[in-house]
């Protein structure tokens, strides 16, 4: 007996659409859930005396009020869209002839 299962006629190195879901679903979401934690995170650092930075850790802790957690959450869900963008960049560059990356 033959296999009927059909080969695809060229080969597509990419992600996939549950790549690109995870990485723009994901990271965008853990970035949002660490900002909302972060001044709990400083707070509970500071009073660690061997973790570094206790500077930067003092002042965020310091600070207090809903709209500290809401720029924390908002920058953690940025910096996880940009980190989800330059990892789709990142997988989406060939060699060229002249052995020079390009996209």
């Amino acid at each position: 007996m033959e296999s009927t299962t059909r080969t695809p006629d060229r080969t597509v190195i990419g992600h996939s659409t549950t790549d690109k879901v995870v990485l723009f679903g994901g990271l965008p979401l853990i970035g949002l859930v660490l900002g909302f934690f972060l001044p709990r995170i400083a707070d509970w650092a500071a009073r660690q005396h061997w973790v570094p930075f206790q500077g930067p850790l003092k002042l965020i802790s310091g600070w207090d009020g809903w709209w500290v957690i809401a720029i924390c959450i908002v920058l953690g869900l940025v910096a996880g869209v940009i980190l989800a963008g330059m990892a789709l960049e990142d997988t989406s560059r060939s060699p060229s002839r002249t052995g020079r990356w390009s996209s």
